[in-house]
């Protein structure tokens, strides 16, 4: 890896943190920063569905009232922990939609 590649994965990263799903890497080669690449595009990809997801259920759940509404699940496993179990909303309580996973779904470093 030379610093190019690095300044171009840093910049990359940095959109992400900032929302931006689209950006992505170009994948040369057969090295470790290929690899590098082609998974930062694959967590891209996955985050680009995910986002358009809770759109399509906050759209329906707003406008049709369909409070079973849930996420599709494609390919999801480990995001958040949400994955076959969707974000929906409770049908005891109104409120937000919330999100809902396993145990331990949000534990984690914090720095």
């Amino acid at each position: 890896m030379d610093a190019a590649q690095l300044q171009r994965l840093k910049s990359a990263l940095a959109a992400m943190r900032d929302g931006n799903f689209r950006r992505r890497l170009t994948v040369t080669g057969d090295g470790v920063m290929a690899e590098v690449a082609a998974l930062f595009n694959e967590v891209a990809d996955r985050n680009l569905h995910l986002t358009g997801e809770l759109s399509r259920v906050r759209r329906t759940v707003g406008r049709e009232g369909k409070l079973t509404e849930r996420l599709e699940n494609r390919g999801l496993r480990g995001l958040l922990g949400v994955g076959d179990r969707g974000v929906q909303r409770s049908r005891r309580r109104p409120g937000p939609p919330r999100v809902r996973g396993g145990p331990g779904t949000l534990r984690g470093r914090r720095r």
